[in-house]
């Protein structure tokens, strides 16, 4: 490299030299003439000006090295960059491309060079580059774009074009500069979050429970389809607005008594009621989870409401179930088989009859029963046991041998 640089050095100074002397003029000078001392100035001036001359010539090559240097680590830096770089002309045609931009699309770069980008595009794509161009030799701005390509082994490469116009230094036509990043990765991460999105779109769709996000200005920006069995929602895109312009006012009320509780990042659960379209009012179970950023501020709130209504009625049930079962463990043994009568409708003449009692004991009986029940007649304690879902509690019983005394 050294050699090939002297070389073009001493050509450089024959040309320097005969342009010099095609100026200096033909007449001779009579030095003569001249006085010695004048004489010994010129020659001594001579002097110092060759010495300037190979100062500066010194000076020429050691920038010329550096130059060399800077345009070799230049030139690496564009063929290694992480990115590909291309120049296109007005036609999409490749004029200039690095090591990386041929690696991403897995050729050769002497194979890509003077054929056009399109080609080693997908089909879809090529419309989308071709408007592409279009919009960069309008523009005096980057313009940007995201295509797929196709590699030599066939398999699909996402990539993002940065555009810009550049002055042609071949002709006065218009170039096109253009940066190329692999984003694979983050479409195919895009699409995956999209599948999942969709997923969980139709799982909370599914569910038979309202479920909501608000963000911090108290607006939705999702509903799961149980709303709409729930509230008189107008047929309008719903994310974006007020809760009360969505599920009204009621629902409003409840979320902004509980707003400063959850948006201080408290997870907060309690009961309410909520008025159902078809149902009327009914029972609910409210979850308030806060959305948690990284850096810890609540975004919004999800909004996770059950109807408990029947869980309600069942607790009920069971409350009341057992309660009577209480009572129940209270009566005698000889109670017991006057109740396992009773509540099969048999008058006292009966009871007494078949527990061989008299009738006065099976009276006494009966009343001792309905007082430990807390019931006055038959008729209200047969709907208690209604009330309860007909449990046959008579049925875990086991009747007195039916010769107790009165006092049992």
């Amino acid at each position: 490299m050294t050699g090939t640089s002297d070389h073009k050095n001493g050509q450089s100074m024959t040309r320097l030299r005969t342009q010099a002397a095609a100026r200096v003029t033909l007449t001779p000078t009579d030095v003569s003439a001249m006085p010695a001392e004048e004489i010994e100035r010129l020659l001594y001036e001579l002097e110092i000006h060759r010495e300037e001359l190979g100062i500066q010539n010194e000076e020429l090559r050691r920038t010329q090295y550096d130059l060399q240097k800077s345009r070799d680590h230049f030139a690496d830096l564009y063929d290694f960059a992480p990115v590909g770089y291309l120049t296109l002309d007005s036609s999409g045609t490749i004029i200039e491309a690095n090591l990386t931009a041929a690696t991403m699309l897995g050729r050769a770069r002497s194979e890509i060079i003077d054929t056009r980008l399109a080609l080693r595009c997908d089909q879809p794509s090529r419309l989308k580059l071709s408007e592409h161009i279009e919009t960069v030799s309008a523009s005096q701005t980057r313009q940007s774009c995201e295509l797929q390509f196709v590699k030599a082994d066939g398999s699909a490469l996402d990539i993002r074009l940065d555009s810009t116009r550049v002055p042609n230094s071949s002709d006065d036509a218009w170039a096109c500069r253009v940066v190329m990043t692999d984003i694979t990765r983050r479409v195919k991460a895009e699409r995956q979050a999209i599948a999942k999105d969709r997923y969980l779109t139709s799982v909370t769709n599914s569910l038979n429970v309202l479920i909501s996000y608000v963000d911090s200005d108290s607006r939705i920006q999702f509903l799961n389809a149980a709303h709409e069995e729930w509230f008189y929602l107008r047929p309008l895109p719903l994310e974006g607005h007020p809760i009360q312009n969505v599920v009204g006012e009621e629902f409003a009320q409840i979320f902004e008594h509980h707003r400063e509780s959850v948006f201080s990042g408290r997870e907060v659960v309690f009961e309410s009621s909520l008025i159902h379209k078809n149902k009327g009012r009914r029972d609910v179970l409210m979850t308030l989870v806060p959305d948690v950023s990284a850096t810890g501020t609540v975004c919004g709130v999800h909004c996770l409401c059950a109807d408990i209504t029947e869980r309600k009625i069942v607790d009920k049930q069971n409350s009341r179930r057992f309660e009577i079962s209480q009572r129940l463990a209270r009566l005698t043994p000889g109670e017991r088989s006057a109740y396992a009568l009773i509540i099969k409708g048999h008058p006292n003449k009966y009871v007494a009859l078949k527990l061989d009692i008299s009738l006065r004991t099976a009276e006494r009986r009966r009343r001792r029963v309905l007082d430990k029940l807390d019931v006055d007649t038959l008729p209200e304690l047969l709907q208690i046991l209604v009330d309860i879902q007909q449990v046959d509690i008579a049925q875990s019983l086991s009747p007195g041998d039916g010769r107790d005394d009165a006092t049992r």
